[in-house]
């Protein structure tokens, strides 16, 4: 006689045997066969101690990691550009170099004519010229 495998046996208790006629042989088997209704026992043993054991766990409270203020996260990021666009624009001024330009006063008297009077007034005029190697001017 051909024994049932204890797959088979499991299969049977945990009732996952889906084919009609597989399950009859099953059952016609167990009644005759004193070794496997025996080995079926100890299956169902088996699972009611299993099923009998209760999970032990505990859960852990983690304390949550407390957020900063956004508004502050905001006022970093804030002072960060404008110091940023300061040290570009500090840099930029320094890279283009401008024409130096000097401006001095001076007395413009121009001849007037012979017969007006005009020869008797002042009048302030600028004398603006570049002077390339003075890299003074103009600060």
């Amino acid at each position: 006689m051909k024994h049932i495998s204890d797959d088979d046996l499991l299969k049977y208790e945990l009732e996952l045997i889906d084919a009609q006629t597989t399950l009859n042989d099953l059952k016609c088997h167990l009644e005759n066969c004193i070794e496997c209704k025996t080995r079926l026992d100890r299956i169902r043993r088996a699972i009611s101690s299993i099923g009998g054991i209760r999970a032990i766990g505990h859960s852990i409270d983690m304390p949550h990691a407390k957020h900063k203020p956004r508004q502050s996260y905001d006022l970093f990021k804030v002072a960060a550009v404008l110091i940023i666009g300061f040290i570009l624009g500090y840099g930029a001024s320094n890279w283009i170099h401008e024409e130096c330009v000097i401006v001095t006063p001076s007395q413009f008297s121009p001849a007037p004519p012979v017969d007006s009077l005009l020869g008797l007034a002042a009048s302030d005029a600028t004398d603006i010229h570049y002077d390339p190697m003075d890299s003074t001017a103009g600060n």
